[in-house]
């Protein structure tokens, strides 16, 4: 074999592989949740959003991503191969449901409450809390001794945060920076302060159906380390107001 041809049989090869890599398309799925995902005009955006459209370019994946209220998310991440979903609280009930890439971003709960009122003892609790369907938190505040009758569902935060501004609950729980932007959008920045924290030391993360090759999570992972290690990471969360 000449120089020429074995050229010619190592660029096919890339090719090929690259193709292979191009074939594979991921499908992802995560409720509208500001900052870290929302629509834009007809584009889904975030600061996870944007984060996994450079993961997936750096792995050489398509990729789609659709919002939707988060119980619905996470049944289609559950039944369908090769999709996922985020960002994504990891717990022991959820830990073998799915491969974990990440983290993307901390996880740091807090009651929210009017300004003014008293942190509650989370087991002696009059008031309703706005809660998100299908959320991990609402195991977490079960478990604390809140009663199941005072947990008022909603589709999405943004459902939670109206509600609690139109008084129809006492209190709802969010990340600090996910709260500020909702009080913001609404034009009422001050009208909630934090109360109580209820979750800090967790994170959030890309769940990818267990199904899935783990090489895919693999890829996906490294994406994401090289990202870190670029500052392409620091980079989103500073332009989306996450640092």
């Amino acid at each position: 074999m000449n120089r020429r041809q074995l050229l010619a049989r190592l660029a096919a090869g890339s090719a090929a592989s690259f193709a292979a890599h191009a074939e594979t398309s991921l499908r992802a799925y995560a409720e509208v949740w500001p900052p870290y995902c929302y629509q834009e005009g007809e584009r889904s955006t975030g600061y996870a959003v944007e984060l996994l459209r450079e993961m997936a370019g750096l792995a050489e994946l398509g990729l789609s991503i659709e919002l939707l209220p988060w119980k619905r998310a996470l049944r289609y991440a559950e039944q369908e191969r090769d999709a996922l979903i985020f960002p994504t609280a990891r717990n022991p009930e959820r830990e073998p449901r799915f491969h974990w890439i990440g983290p993307l971003a901390p996880r740091q709960l807090w009651l929210y409450g009017r300004p003014g009122s008293r942190p509650p003892q989370l087991e002696l609790i009059q008031g309703r809390i706005a809660t998100v369907r299908g959320d991990a938190a609402i195991d977490e505040l079960l478990s604390s001794g809140v009663p199941p009758r005072l947990l008022d569902p909603s589709t999405d935060i943004g459902h939670a945060v109206q509600k609690f501004l139109a008084g129809r609950v006492d209190y709802f729980y969010d990340t600090e920076l996910s709260a500020a932007w909702q009080l913001r959008q609404a034009g009422q920045p001050a009208a909630a302060h934090k109360l109580l924290m209820l979750s800090d030391g967790g994170a959030y993360y890309y769940a990818l159906n267990a199904g899935a090759a783990p090489a895919l999570a693999a890829r996906l992972q490294q994406a994401l380390e090289r990202l870190r290690a670029e500052g392409r990471v620091k980079a989103l969360l500073q332009r989306f107001g996450a640092a």
